[in-house]
């Protein structure tokens, strides 16, 4: 089982092969898995047997969010959570999800209503290090969180230059841009209610990974957005770029139907 686990770390190729890049670059070493305790790696298998790796976010003991484009039309998918290493990968946090339990967005196309959901093959357990993330309210449905200085993203993307895929979960702080300054960079048919944008001097993690709102105070990690979609192709060291994540808050109706989670 351990020798196919490894496997599957060293033949992916990236999520975005075949879709705009989003990728965290120079970022910060996770240094213990409680500061994104919802963190999911996810490795989906084509029908070309290549591995495509992208991120999630556990919602619930059942339930992962992600983004649509990096699950769909792949016949299964692993998942690990619970660390903050590849080298830490184990038959405890590891689950095989195939694709009769995938969720898509019924009105997914590129770019629009890029979100989908998961339902694990057995429950995952929380302790201190894995825990859920907390979904927004709909009265937080029109915050574009454009002042906020708690965002975060953790991916394990590309880091350098050199385009290589880090062993290590990777994060960034995430800085906002205004509604109509994402419209200028991406175009008004891009980006509706449902789309909000991020500029930082780090290129803005891989997709699928969550945007959130950390609250130090009650450790509180609020689910802001899912990564999509950017204006750029590869990651260049110290260039500014835009990335556009789905709203969550905008999709509270398609998780509650594929989950039965209560939003209020």
């Amino acid at each position: 089982m351990m020798t196919k686990i490894v496997l599957f770390v060293l033949l992916f190729i990236s999520c975005d092969s075949n879709h705009l890049s989003s990728r965290i670059l120079n970022g910060n070493i996770v240094n213990t898995i409680d500061q994104f305790p919802y963190q999911v790696a996810i490795f989906a298998r084509r029908n070309n047997l290549s591995l495509t790796l992208s991120s999630g976010a556990i919602i619930s003991c059942k339930f992962i969010l992600t983004c649509a484009h990096c699950i769909k039309d792949s016949s299964q998918a692993n998942i690990y959570y619970g660390m903050t290493s590849f080298d830490q990968i184990s038959e405890e946090n590891y689950q095989v999800i195939n694709n009769s339990s995938y969720r898509i967005h019924p009105n997914y196309s590129t770019f629009k209503n890029d979100i989908a959901i998961m339902l694990t093959s057995h429950d995952i357990q929380f302790n201190d290090k894995i825990k859920p993330v907390r979904l927004p309210s709909r009265s937080e449905a029109f915050s574009n969180y454009e002042h906020s200085e708690t965002l975060k993203l953790a991916a394990w993307g590309i880091y350098s230059n050199a385009q290589e895929i880090s062993n290590n979960l990777l994060y960034a702080n995430i800085q906002m841009l205004s509604t109509n300054e994402c419209e200028r960079i991406f175009g008004s048919f891009l980006i509706t209610d449902q789309v909000i944008c991020s500029q930082t001097l780090h290129c803005s993690g891989d997709s699928g990974s969550l945007l959130i709102d950390h609250n130090v105070d009650n450790d509180d990690f609020l689910a802001v957005g899912i990564a999509s979609f950017a204006n750029y192709e590869t990651c260049t060291e110290g260039v500014n770029h835009a990335s556009a994540y789905m709203r969550v808050a905008s999709y509270l109706d398609f998780i509650n139907e594929h989950t039965s989670l209560i939003v209020d």
